[in-house]
């Protein structure tokens, strides 16, 4: 649903959908976005009563745990990339249509004037 009602958004440039592969479904853990501008939208969205937040900020490669395999900051600049720009969305069972509307209204608000 999310994505559906997110589609004008990504063709002007403004967000990055989740993607799924063809002849699968996502399941959908973590409805995640990608923004340019992380800290302002989660401001805006804040302001609007709306729990967004990020998810795993610390690439895999630049976490202590793997610090012995001996990559370095800029190794993976996609992947470094991807994790500033990364903001997850509320997600539930009990997450009612009309919520999800909200949501999506206040993203399309955010970029409205640059549709």
């Amino acid at each position: 649903y999310y994505n559906k009602k997110l589609s004008a958004l990504e063709e002007k440039g403004f967000i990055i959908r989740p993607k799924e592969q063809n002849g699968t479904k996502h399941v959908y853990h973590l409805y995640v976005l990608r923004v340019k501008k992380r800290t302002a939208l989660m401001k805006f969205l804040k302001s609007r009563g709306i729990g967004a937040s990020f998810h795993y900020p610390i690439p895999l490669h630049l976490q202590q745990v793997y610090k012995e395999l001996g990559y370095r900051r800029g190794d993976f600049p996609k992947t470094e990339r991807a994790a500033k720009e990364i903001v997850t969305f509320p997600l539930y069972p009990e997450l009612k249509k009309k919520e999800i509307d909200y949501i999506v209204g206040a993203l399309y608000q955010k970029y409205v004037d640059k549709l």
